[in-house]
Formats: structure tokens, sequence, C-alpha cells
């Protein structure tokens, strides 16, 4: 995701040395768009992640909890 970023940098840098025709040709591409969502998308899918394996091992414990009674 980092590198994802980086070269969007990269690229708003190099655009504005450009001339404006050449411009909107890239703002056509969703390059920014994924910027900004990737990010976003790996803090809710690691989110997401770590809860489902918290709630396994509180099933887990709780059947061995309920094996001892």
């Amino acid at each position: 995701f980092m590198k994802l970023h980086e070269r969007g940098i990269r690229k708003r840098i190099y655009n504005r040395n450009l001339p404006p025709k050449y411009e909107d040709v890239d703002k056509s591409t969703p390059s920014v768009e994924i910027i900004y969502v990737a990010p976003l998308l790996a803090v809710f899918v690691s989110g997401m992640a770590t809860s489902l394996l918290i709630l396994i091992l509180e099933l887990i414990l709780w059947h061995k909890i309920q094996k001892h009674c």
C-alpha cells in the first residue's frame, strides 16, 4: 500500500511539471481514488480479521470451560 501511495505522490509531482493537456489524461484513471481507498480497506480488513479471531478464541475457551464443569 505504501508503494501505491508513493507512486501516486510521484505521479502528482510529475503531473505538475507536465503541460496541462497531459494532466487531463491522467485524471481519467482512478489512481488517486485507489490511494485513498487502499489504506481504509486495509484497516477495515485487519479489523474484521482480528474481531473474527477474538470471536473464535472466545468460542473455543467457552467450550473448554463448559466441558470442565
